[in-house]
């Protein structure tokens, strides 16, 4: 064989190799996850499906709610939803997601489990911000009902006693 065939058909080879390699390599996703005990965890998980410990459907439909819900409510920080099973590792129907917007394209999500169902209405500034705060101290995710009531009513009025003309601060 001539050193030109030899060349291309190398080149061939080594093309296909480099082809068959890509489709082989796992790429990984990494996820900040507050756990209920008041813990935080960074989390890879693999790309391809059979690796997966969430459902990548369900991490890009709630990731594409929140960002469509957040543009559509730009004077929000904070929102209380159903988490979408697989969405997160451990995520059942009974699970809720506190989520707060840092700035727009960055969540914080912060899951937690209900004893009792809450209510399907779209929870108001005041009752989502003070959810993700009390999660936030909480050291086992349960939830002083007490400190939470008077957080609901400190952020209701927030800084527009002062000044009622004034939009209200968020975070």
């Amino acid at each position: 064989m001539s050193r030109k065939k030899t060349r291309r058909s190398a080149h061939k080879m080594s093309a296909l190799r480099l082809t068959q390699s890509r489709q082989k390599r796992a790429y990984t996703e990494l996820s900040i996850i507050a756990h209920q005990d008041g813990s935080r965890s960074i989390s890879a998980y693999s790309n391809s499906p059979e690796g997966m410990l969430i459902n990548p459907k369900a991490l890009y439909l709630a990731k594409t709610l929140d960002k469509e819900w957040f543009s559509l409510n730009p004077h929000r920080s904070h929102r209380l939803r159903r988490a979408i099973v697989g969405e997160m590792p451990g995520v059942t129907p009974e699970t809720y997601v506190v989520i707060r917007q840092l700035e727009p394209g960055f969540r914080h999500y912060v899951p937690f489990k209900a004893l009792v169902p809450l209510p399907e209405v779209e929870a108001p500034e005041p009752v989502a911000h003070a959810f993700f705060d009390v999660l936030q101290k909480s050291p086992a995710g349960v939830i002083n009902h007490r400190e939470l009531g008077e957080l609901m009513r400190a952020y209701a009025v927030g800084g527009e006693a002062d000044n009622p003309g004034k939009p209200r601060t968020v975070h």
